[in-house]
């Protein structure tokens, strides 16, 4: 594949064509049903073309334009894939998380204009079609909804279409359409499930790069057989595993309908990796801790390397692994803003330490200092994000800074030291969260560790570390081997909290928006304890807001203690009358900082 195809303009349909023009017979895409059942389905790259040219003929047929876009939603089943290839070819593709709310669904479809929605799989789980149902009824744009089985969703709207999957199949040929390189193949929702949404809109050019990208750098084999566990709503598992592993002739796997999310497939992983011969397995770092809690048998050919990315993962983990299993580990760096993939580490094992590889020779990078900020610019980059606003933040050419904090190691690979949102400041001292979690969860029996800054009085924040412990845990213990081990004093952890489970975004990632959220709240908890509410949420993103909540109406005495302790921790607040009172609030109080 020449270096320069995404310049051409010709999507990821056509490239898949080459490959089957190649290979039409070899395995493009297995399913297997649950880890309990070898029962799957299969599709030859042969029979994968066939379908996406079938579909996108379909959408093309009822009305679909260049400038619409077709929503996917539901499970990573082979009919996924197929609907993003050909929707990505002649529109803009829209993979939606199908763990969002129905006003969050509603949310995102009225914003990237949906004018069609895929269903993949059941409509009926998890109350999906109802969700979608409820999404469609407030996406005025929305001309057809397709479900992959017989159980079309209940829609009241009468002018909306009503196709099933082989409806979409037996409309003749693929219209021939200008191939705009700059054109929007793709949107893929990058931040928060809260809130108003924002959408990283990718290129035709860059949905080709991407995934080319990934496949230069990780070095996949055409016998590679890819047990790909991401969802496919998610960059990662969509681009940087998937198209970059069928772009090179290789096989994507999956799993169930739930992925790593299902605790018998994580118990089994071993057992299911033999039966389909894989050779490459992709889990992100809290779904492979997951599965390091359970026996690590030795490993033999073909499996051949275990992959993670979306975060850093934990060292002590990664040489769990390693040693139990006996089979490389690699790393990859990506992001939605560069379809899924920065950098990583060959599959052949040959970077036998932790790190995330080498960055592919048409992707340039910048360290901006002062703390090292990765910044980078290359043709996969995206082309801005979609909001409520309109379209911001287009790089156009420039570097992008990714917020990620980098560094190079003796041998030339890019380290990663955590995020700048994600430093502590402390009294004006930079302090890396990973530092703290390294040493922490090489203690015995520590199974997760992450830390955070949390509001304070005289420093501004101090670190506080939450753990998830294993049996034999001892905490005076592990107190003295913190302050042993943790040679800065100012990055000493002010209070360790013992958490059941770390809490974890929709596709995995540690949340630690979420673990800011709880540290405020715990600050807020000891600021307040000489007039205690009856309890403080926060569900701010940034943790900068707090809800307290009274058994009685409050009066001016007690809103001015509140607010000199809160302001000790540099919070301030803001009062929401609920009644017509200046100085009496009934209920509810917001704390903004």
């Amino acid at each position: 594949m020449s270096d320069g195809i995404w310049s051409t303009g010709i999507g990821i349909r056509h490239l898949l064509r080459d490959v089957a023009e190649r290979a039409p017979d070899a395995l493009a895409i297995v399913h297997r049903a649950s880890a309990g059942s070898d029962a799957c389905r299969s599709l030859t790259y042969a029979e994968l073309v066939r379908t996406i040219d079938r579909l996108a003929a379909g959408m093309a047929h009822y009305g679909i334009q260049s400038d619409d876009t077709v929503a996917i939603i539901g499970a990573s089943l082979p009919e996924y894939l197929a609907a993003f290839y050909a929707a990505s070819d002649i529109a803009t593709a829209f993979p939606v998380n199908s763990l969002l709310s129905g006003e969050a669904l509603a949310r995102q479809f009225q914003l990237a204009g949906v004018t069609m929605c895929i269903i993949v799989g059941e409509p009926g789980a998890n109350g999906l079609g109802a969700r979608v149902s409820e999404a469609i009824a407030s996406a005025p744009r929305v001309r057809a909804v397709v479900s992959t089985v017989e159980a079309p969703i209940q829609i009241p709207e009468a002018d909306i279409q009503h196709l099933s999957w082989s409806d979409l199949q037996s409309c003749g040929e693929v219209p021939e359409r200008a191939r705009d390189p700059e054109a929007i193949g793709a949107f893929f929702h990058t931040g928060g499930t809260s809130g108003s949404p924002k959408l990283a809109r990718l290129s035709r050019r860059a949905l080709v790069a991407g995934p080319t990208f990934a496949g230069q750098v990780l070095e996949w084999k055409a016998t590679d057989r890819a047990l790909n566990l991401l969802p496919y709503f998610h960059v990662g598992g969509a681009l940087a595993l998937a198209t970059s592993a069928l772009l090179s002739g290789a096989a994507n796997l999956t799993c169930g309908l739930l992925g790593a999310r299902d605790p018998e497939l994580v118990a089994n992983l071993w057992t299911v990796i033999r039966e389909m011969k894989v050779t490459v397995a992709g889990l992100v770092p809290t779904s492979w801790s997951a599965v390091a809690e359970h026996p690590l048998p030795k490993m033999k050919e073909p499996f051949r390397a275990m992959v993670t990315g979306a975060s850093t993962m934990p060292e002590v983990i990664r040489t769990r692994l390693v040693d139990g299993t006996g089979i490389s580990f690699c790393e990859v760096y990506g992001m939605t803003e560069f379809a899924g993939f920065c950098s990583g580490q060959p599959l052949d094992g040959r970077l036998d330490r932790a790190g995330v590889g080498f960055l592919p020779p048409k992707l340039e990078i910048a360290l901006v200092e002062p703390l090292g900020e990765v910044a980078l610019r290359g043709p996969s980059a995206f082309s801005g994000y979609l909001a409520d606003a309109g379209i911001s933040e287009n790089p156009g050419g420039r570097h992008v800074k990714t917020g990620d904090l980098g560094m190079w190691d003796e041998g030339g690979q890019l380290l990663l030291r955590g995020r700048i949102k994600d430093v502590i400041v402390r009294s004006g001292h930079n302090i890396d969260p990973l530092s703290i979690e390294d040493i922490a969860t090489r203690y015995p029996h520590i199974r997760q560790a992450a830390a955070v800054g949390r509001p304070d009085a005289y420093a501004g924040e101090v670190p506080v570390l939450y753990v998830v412990i294993e049996d034999g845990f001892d905490r005076p213990h592990f107190d003295e081997y913190l302050r042993a081990n943790i040679l800065e004093p100012p990055a000493r952890p002010r209070h360790v909290e013992i958490l059941p489970a770390l809490p974890t975004t929709n596709v995995g990632k540690l949340n630690r928006s979420r673990l800011r959220q709880l540290a405020a709240i715990s600050a807020a908890q000891e600021a307040l304890a000489d007039c205690p509410p009856i309890s403080i949420e926060c569900g701010d993103p940034a943790a900068r807001e707090v809800l307290l909540v009274w058994p009685d109406p409050i009066g001016s005495e007690l809103l001015q203690r509140c607010t000199a302790a809160l302001g000790g921790i540099g919070m301030t607040w803001r009062v929401e009358p609920r009644a017509a009172h200046d100085e009496i609030v009934k209920g509810e109080v917001k704390l903004n900082a």
